[in-house]
């Protein structure tokens, strides 16, 4: 669990988006996982601004990631981790509710890599939105795309796309997706409601990290409707035909038989590896530009 190159400009892009900071809650205690050369010359880049505030709080380079957050307007950074071996503010198994005298009292919450490694994500999600007052920011950043055995999950866009939602009384500001190494490419990922389609991505072999912004507008009774995955709906609610080869990829035909039977297995492996190296190739971020638009902050 920590900071970044990328979550630094994450964070930095949600205070130049008008997100307050002054009461900060970091999921898990977060060190700060940049060197002191990269994180002055990011600051300096980013927000010129800030950066005249820069050796106010980071002088000296801190293991964790407080100062980070007081510079960016925090008065208060506290923590809240399962153990008490980082020292965090508040310890507590977020596989469980969160006591009610944390409920409603950060301005800003932020996750840092550690809601994959909790297995009853929907108890954890609900626990850092519940966390977040009204008005506040929840910021979230897990692994997406090819980190297998990282932690118990990987996410889909669609998933913060239908849990940041009115019903559960948030609003999605950003979601992004960026390749895992200082300097990558950054795209805005389209919600797949509005675009009727699952934003599928097959990626390089880079791991790819999601971060998902969203403000809490209102206090209501959270997933007291069950998500549900958005082309499913759409098909149930506007009685439409599913579409086969938008989910599963080409229907079966006669001629596939017939391969088999009249191919070795080393010539059938050739051919579905052709196959699935076309099919990543059209499922890239630079191929689907109306699902993943290249943005810079």
């Amino acid at each position: 669990m920590g900071v970044n190159w990328h979550h630094v400009k994450t964070l930095v892009s949600a205070r130049r988006a008008g997100c307050k900071f002054d009461r900060t809650l970091t999921v898990g205690r977060l060190n700060l996982f940049i060197s002191p050369h990269d994180l002055r010359d990011l600051i300096q880049t980013l927000d010129p601004e800030l950066y005249k505030r820069y050796d106010e709080f980071l002088a000296e380079h801190p293991v964790y990631a407080e100062p980070l957050f007081k510079l960016l307007g925090a008065t208060e950074v506290e923590s809240i981790d399962a153990s008490a071996y980082e020292h965090a503010t508040h310890v507590h198994d977020l596989n469980q509710p969160v006591p009610d005298h944390l409920k409603g009292k950060y301005d800003f919450v932020a996750d840092g890599g550690t809601l994959e490694h909790v297995f009853n994500f929907p108890q954890a999600i609900k626990n850092c939105m519940e966390m977040t007052k009204v008005g506040g920011t929840l910021q979230v950043e897990v692994p997406a795309n090819n980190l297998v055995g990282h932690g118990f999950y990987q996410f889909s866009p669609d998933l913060f796309y239908r849990v940041f939602a009115e019903e559960n009384g948030f609003k999605v500001d950003r979601v992004l997706l960026f390749e895992y190494f200082d300097g990558s490419q950054w795209y805005e990922v389209a919600d797949p409601r509005s675009v009727k389609s699952r934003v599928e991505l097959v990626s390089r072999p880079v791991p790819i990290v999601l971060v998902a912004r969203a403000t809490r507008t209102a206090d209501v009774p959270i997933f007291a409707k069950t998500p549900q995955q958005s082309d499913y709906v759409a098909t149930w609610t506007e009685g439409s035909e599913p579409n086969p080869k938008a989910m599963f990829g080409d229907p079966p035909k006669g001629w596939r038989q017939i391969l088999k039977n009249a191919l070795s297995d080393r010539a059938l492996r050739r051919i579905r590896y052709k196959k699935t190296k076309r099919g990543a190739s059209v499922r890239s971020f630079e191929a689907q530009p109306s699902f993943y638009r290249p943005v810079e902050i």
